[in-house]
């Protein structure tokens, strides 16, 4: 792999490899493609590099000014879900008494949720 690197590479790629910024693999497909197609691919890799480097920087921001160490959006998303699923299976585990008095409890939540989402599907519907 490095010999085919060496021979057919640019000189910005035999660079990346060699300061380790670039795997020999990956430049090895890169070399494959034609001269054009090789420098979109080395300009997506360097932005996509950046991207990872300037989320890391904000992460480490973040925890810095607030001592929280997780992606704010991402985590909570992925923490109301897991909220979600342990609701779901504790709703599996009651009752018909429980899951009455539930619905009794908050009928008219339920029916303003059930009525967007009857607006939802026919508006889906129609533009379709």
């Amino acid at each position: 792999m490095a010999k085919a690197v060496v021979e057919k590479a640019s000189p910005e790629i035999k660079e990346m490899v060699q300061k380790g910024e670039l795997r020999l693999g990956m430049a090895r497909k890169i070399i494959k493609k034609s001269k054009a197609e090789q420098q979109a691919e080395l300009d997506r890799l360097v932005k996509e590099r950046k991207e990872k480097q300037e989320a890391a920087r904000e992460k480490r921001e973040v925890a810095k000014n607030t001592g929280k160490t997780t992606a704010p959006k991402e985590h909570e998303a992925n923490q109301r879900m897991i909220e979600l699923d342990a609701f779901k299976k504790k709703w599996q585990s009651f009752n018909e008494m429980q899951q009455r008095s539930f619905v009794e409890d908050y009928r008219d939540d339920l029916q303003t949720i059930l009525q967007k989402i009857a607006e939802h599907e026919a508006y889906r519907h129609a533009a379709e």
